[in-house]
C-alpha cells in the first residue's frame, strides 16, 4: 500500500474516531440524565430524517457566517432553544424568549433586539419548513474533526412527560 493511501486511511480512522467520541460523549450525558435515562436509544432510525441534518438546515443562514468555534457553539445552542420553543404555544414562546434574554444577560438594547429578531425568524422558519417535525432536542454534541465541526443530536418525540419512549441519535 502506498504512503499516500496509508495517510488517507489513517486520516479517515481519526475522523471516524472523533465522530464516535463525540457521539459517545453525548450518549453518556443523556444516559446519566435523570429525566431521559429510561428512554430506549435508537441510533439513526431509518424512518426518520437525521435530526443533526435537520438542525443544520434550520440554522443555515447563521451557519454560513465565518465565525469561531465558540460562536458556532452558541448558534447551535440558541437554535436548539428556538427549535424546542417552537413546539409550544405562541404565548409560551414569548415567555421562553424572555427567559433566554434573562439567562444570557445581553448587555445592550440593540443586542436584545437582534436576538429577538433571530428568535422570531427561526420560529417562522420552523413553522414554514419543518412544521411536521415534532421532535424535541434533548442534547447535542459539537465535535471538532479534521474536516470541520460534526454535530450529533439526541432527540425524542414531543410529549408532555418524556418518561416512556425512544431517544433518537443522529
Amino acid at each position: 500500500m502506498s504512503v499516500k493511501k496509508k495517510r488517507k486511511r489513517s486520516k479517515k480512522r481519526r475522523i471516524h474516531h472523533n465522530i464516535k467520541k463525540g457521539r459517545a460523549t453525548l450518549l453518556e450525558r443523556v444516559k446519566s440524565s435523570e429525566l431521559f435515562s429510561k428512554l430506549m436509544v435508537l441510533h439513526d432510525p431509518p424512518e426518520k430524517e437525521k435530526m443533526s441534518e435537520v438542525i443544520l438546515k434550520f440554522l443555515d443562514p447563521l451557519l454560513d457566517l465565518d465565525v469561531d468555534d465558540e460562536l458556532m457553539q452558541n448558534f447551535i445552542a440558541f437554535g436548539a432553544l428556538a427549535w424546542n420553543a417552537s413546539l409550544f404555544p405562541k404565548k409560551r414562546q414569548k415567555k421562553i424568549l424572555r427567559t433566554i434574554m434573562d439567562l444570557f444577560k445581553f448587555p445592550t438594547k440593540e443586542d436584545r433586539e437582534v436576538i429577538d429578531t433571530i428568535f422570531k425568524m427561526l420560529l417562522a422558519k420552523k413553522e414554514k419548513y419543518f412544521y411536521e417535525n415534532k421532535r424535541v432536542i434533548v442534547d447535542y454534541q459539537l465535535s471538532k474533526t479534521r474536516k470541520g465541526l460534526m454535530l450529533d443530536v439526541a432527540s425524542t418525540q414531543y410529549s408532555e412527560s418524556p418518561v416512556k419512549g425512544k431517544m433518537n441519535f443522529s
